[in-house]
């Protein structure tokens, strides 16, 4: 058994998953207390990183038991971690496969939220691992549900969650043979049956959270995000809808507004800069930065010469697969150039000629200088000595915020994600759920978050149910 641990765990991806122990009494019917029992149960609570409307809950269950809670994971909100002594951390990464496994076996009741595969893995370790029928509770529509307890839909109805600590909780219902060995689960996830699902955006609960905070950022991308991809670049202009609502997010002094784009410094600012009072800009991934009511900065500025070795020779490999390539055009910016193939006379054709222009750049560029990227119907390459990430996180660095929206939707936009890893921050891919991305949440097209940036901007709610 423990060699079947070993290698399921081995196989997920990344580190132990995040968990929660809460150590109570049991089977009460108040918050997890009862002075009369001597008996601790153990509750584990998987996932919950990602639903910051349960941190509360969990909040108050601390508040009123005597009990101990350790917490198993890489970040927690400061809220929650300093408001009672009963709260422990630690850090996932120093844990062994075979203290998890303990976990998983000695828990009395696991509470496993999401429907990533980093939550079926758990569920299925507790399944496999746990012999006593301990009570198991799954979000809606997962790969495992037929062996819970109990199912609840978190985004839409924190009171079940609630109650699932107050209340007792029935065994596991028996499943005749249909449980499947860890070994099993690997290949069957390894064979992309269970496809990764980025959680729906909660409008709401993004809207409640936002009207609470002090010091928000928000970080925009453009094209693909503010507005739809179109065929020909220069139509993507912004509409007055989406103008009107950025006016009013920089209106609010506790809000900091930065569109962090690819675009050119003259696009940017001809299509918001005059328009948006208050809002920064950043052009070409990091390249140049703009503060509001201030002058752009080159901050690849003494790196010229570096610059001008890969810049050459990357243009005279697109140039050539342009000839080649019927109705493909090449971009040319400050710190990245682009050849574009989404208007090629022959798709198929162009298709191909995208892999092969990809290898002939692997060939012809050093690889420490630049980004090779493949992106939506283009290839880019772009400098190494900025990106997205580095931008937000000097920008959250002088903002210091308790709240970050930062939305994107292609591969570039990836960096924002991976250097906002924290709570506060609601990381949102525009896009299809089953992209693989580091956003915590999706919403489907460009067209629905403008209408989410127009709740935020002025506090009314929208007509249509919450994503």
């Amino acid at each position: 058994m423990q060699r079947d641990i070993d290698a399921f765990i081995t196989s997920s991806r990344g580190p132990v998953p995040f968990c929660c122990l809460i150590k109570p009494t049991a089977h009460v019917t108040r918050p997890i207390h009862n002075p009369s029992s001597y008996q601790k149960t153990t509750i584990l609570c998987h996932n919950i990183d990602n639903h910051p409307s349960l941190f509360p809950i969990i909040q108050q269950a601390a508040y009123n038991s005597d009990s101990t809670f350790v917490y198993i994971a890489s970040q927690l909100p400061t809220s929650v971690v300093n408001t009672t002594n009963n709260i422990r951390i630690i850090n996932h990464n120093t844990m062994t496969t075979e203290e998890y496994s303990n976990l998983l076996a000695t828990a009395d009741i696991a509470l496993i939220m999401g429907h990533d595969t980093t939550a079926t893995i758990a569920a299925q370790a507790f399944l496999t691992t746990n012999t006593k029928n301990a009570p198991l509770v799954v979000s809606p529509d997962t790969p495992l549900e037929q062996h819970a307890s109990l199912v609840i839909d978190v985004d839409n109805n924190t009171d079940a969650f609630a109650h699932a600590l107050m209340q007792p909780l029935p065994p596991r219902p028996q499943v005749n043979d249909t449980r499947m060995s860890t070994t099993t689960l690997v290949n069957r996830l390894g064979s992309g049956e269970f496809k990764h699902k980025t959680p729906l955006l909660n409008v709401n609960l993004m809207t409640r959270a936002y009207q609470d905070a002090q010091r928000r950022l928000f970080l925009f991308d453009y094209d693909g995000t503010l507005t739809p991809i179109v065929s020909n670049p220069d139509d993507a202009k912004p509409t007055p809808a989406l103008l009107d609502y950025l006016q009013r997010l920089c209106n609010d002094p506790r809000n900091t507004v930065w569109v962090v784009s690819g675009r050119d410094q003259a696009t940017l600012e001809s299509w918001l800069g005059k328009h948006v009072r208050g809002l920064g800009l950043s052009a070409e991934h990091g390249s140049f930065m703009k503060q509001p009511e201030s002058e752009w900065i080159n901050m690849l500025a003494q790196h010229g010469d570096s610059m001008a070795a890969w810049q050459n020779t990357a243009l005279d490999v697109f140039q050539r697969f342009t000839m080649e390539t019927p109705g493909t055009v090449v971009e040319q910016k400050k710190a990245s150039i682009t050849w574009h193939y989404r208007n090629a006379l022959d798709p198929q054709h162009a298709l191909a000629q995208c892999e092969a222009c990809y290898q002939a750049l692997q060939k012809a560029i050093d690889p420490s200088l630049v980004d090779i990227l493949r992106g939506k119907m283009n290839l880019e390459v772009r400098s190494r000595l900025v990106n997205k990430g580095n931008v937000v996180s000097r920008i959250k660095q002088s903002v210091n915020p308790d709240w970050i929206l930062c939305a994107g939707d292609d591969r570039t936009d990836e960096d924002m994600f991976h250097a906002l890893p924290h709570a506060s921050a609601w990381c949102v891919h525009i896009g299809p759920q089953e992209k693989e991305t580091a956003a915590k949440w999706s919403i489907p097209s460009s067209e629905q978050f403008v209408d989410c940036i127009g709740q935020l901007a002025t506090h009314k709610t929208m007509n249509r149910p919450a994503l």
